[in-house]
């Protein structure tokens, strides 16, 4: 499962298990905004005195990729939808 990296800016919500918003940079240079709970983003124990920014990912999910530009650098089209952090793999 690809992984999106994001930068935990700050804590948003007590509620429980906490909230936190996120940014990311897309392919395009714009800036995305996603807010949710710690876990979706990260495995630490954060909470509103906790340090920020922090470094985190998103599990997201893989639709393409291609290759936009001349000098070869590749680009995936991915989903941002909720997508549990682990993912059990059959030993078959």
């Amino acid at each position: 499962m690809p992984c999106l990296s994001v930068k935990i800016v700050r804590f948003v919500d007590e509620a429980f298990p906490g909230f936190v918003e996120c940014e990311f940079i897309d392919a395009n240079q714009r800036m995305h905004t996603l807010v949710d709970k710690v876990p979706m983003f990260s495995e630490l124990d954060l909470w509103k005195d906790s340090g920020y920014p922090q470094p985190a990912s998103r599990t997201a999910g893989f639709w393409r990729a291609f290759t936009i530009d001349r000098a070869g650098n590749w680009y995936a089209l991915l989903s941002t939808a909720w997508k549990p952090l682990t993912e059990k793999r059959s030993s078959s």
